[in-house]
């Protein structure tokens, strides 16, 4: 009876009710007529209420408009993302929004919440968070003693900016890090690998490597397919039919999302690389071509990029930037994407067409010719129009 009593007592705003222990909210105004409990709200919640006066007034507004409000076919309406607090986001994010991610990373994303966002953004509606807010957070950790790196800044903002992505919002969190003041980084020479470098770094690769990653396979598809590194990470064997590789995904802020141009392609696959292919162990297992230790997908390449400088540095193959030792003049740069590189130069050495090339790399024929025009030049005059490449590995 108590109870009772309170609630008779209670004044809710304007159009919201009590049902049960959630709020409704009638509205019949204007040839409209709304009848919705708001899902997951407490009448005896502040923030529900307040919540909810939201939700009144964007609906009381679309009618002011005469434009029509979608409501689900149930009598139960979610609270829009917007009007989630960040820690009710984010909770919601661990739950149901990491699958794909490594143990490890889930660790971290849980460990920058309680250290940082929790603490300054937890009651905050996302819609709230401002880039603003957020540069005022950094700033008086700086006051504090805690002078963050911007690379530390970006690890401790990928979490805040995935709850964002999860909910199809666009997160503060971009341009906290600002690119002001840093110098244009100049275009480095492209470099790439020579056949008899290749069959070098490809022997000495481990097939069983750190942590179980197939360090061999990974950079073979790499060379010899020219994949984007998001790309190779959540190929599928599904994906291979003996010849060809179709790109159907790549990896986006840790997430699954259609190849960078958003157009799938097939990619050919050399003979020496479909013979890596069918040593690989992980075939049987089917799924993911490179599964991490939990058997999802990887969600990052460094362990593969470690493993590729220390490949160079055991057959004594420079890694880096290459300089002339007597001019001091920058000749290449050696890096995993050098990979990618390598297979452009190959394409245009074989007299590959350069649209047919650039469908490969899964790129336009324009950004194609912006990329590798000095390959272009260099190969104009080869006249071999195969795709098969005369790269063998024992």
């Amino acid at each position: 009876m108590a109870k009772k009593e309170v609630r008779n007592k209670t004044e809710m705003p304007h159009h919201l009710h009590i049902n049960g222990d959630a709020i409704r909210i009638i509205i019949n105004k204007a040839g409209y007529s709304i009848n919705a409990t708001i899902s997951g709200t407490r009448w005896t919640n502040k923030r529900d209420i307040a919540k909810c006066e939201k939700i009144r007034d964007e609906w009381l507004y679309l009618i002011s408009q005469g434009k029509p409000i979608k409501l689900e076919k149930s009598d139960h309406v979610a609270v829009p993302s917007k009007y989630l607090t960040f820690r009710e986001a984010a909770e919601k994010y661990l739950l149901i929004g990491t699958e794909h991610c490594a143990p490890a990373t889930i660790k971290d994303f849980k460990k920058h919440l309680n250290a940082h966002w929790f603490p300054a953004f937890g009651n905050y509606d996302l819609e709230e968070i401002t880039t603003e807010l957020i540069q005022e957070y950094f700033a008086d950790k700086k006051l504090e003693g805690h002078a963050y790196s911007s690379k530390t800044k970006t690890n401790y903002l990928q979490i805040l900016n995935n709850v964002f992505a999860h909910y199809r919002m666009r997160s503060p969190g971009f341009g906290v890090v600002s690119a002001k003041g840093k110098k244009a980084k100049e275009k480095k020479p492209i470099g790439r690998y020579k056949p008899d470098q290749i069959k070098e770094l490809i022997a000495a690769c481990d097939r069983n490597g750190r942590s179980g990653f197939n360090i061999r396979l990974y950079f073979t598809i790499f060379i010899g397919c020219g994949l984007r590194p998001q790309e190779l990470l959540v190929l599928k064997w599904d994906d291979y039919d003996g010849e060809y590789l179709h790109i159907r995904r790549a990896l986006s802020d840790y997430k699954i999302a259609p190849p960078k141009t958003g157009t799938r392609r097939k990619v050919f696959v050399p003979a020496w690389v479909r013979s890596e292919l069918r040593e690989a162990p992980s075939r049987f297992a089917k799924g993911w071509v490179f599964p991490n230790t939990a058997g999802k997908f990887s969600v990052k390449p460094e362990i593969y990029n470690e493993e590729w400088a220390k490949v160079h540095e055991k057959i004594g193959l420079a890694y880096g930037d290459i300089y002339d030792e007597d001019t001091g003049e920058l000749l290449m740069v050696r890096v995993p994407y050098t990979c990618r590189h390598t297979k452009a130069s190959e394409l245009l050495s074989m007299g590959v067409p350069h649209a047919k090339a650039a469908q490969q790399m899964g790129h336009s024929v324009q950004m194609f010719l912006e990329i590798y025009s000095e390959f272009i030049e260099e190969f104009s005059g080869v006249d071999n129009s195969i795709l098969e490449s005369n790269i063998q590995i024992k």
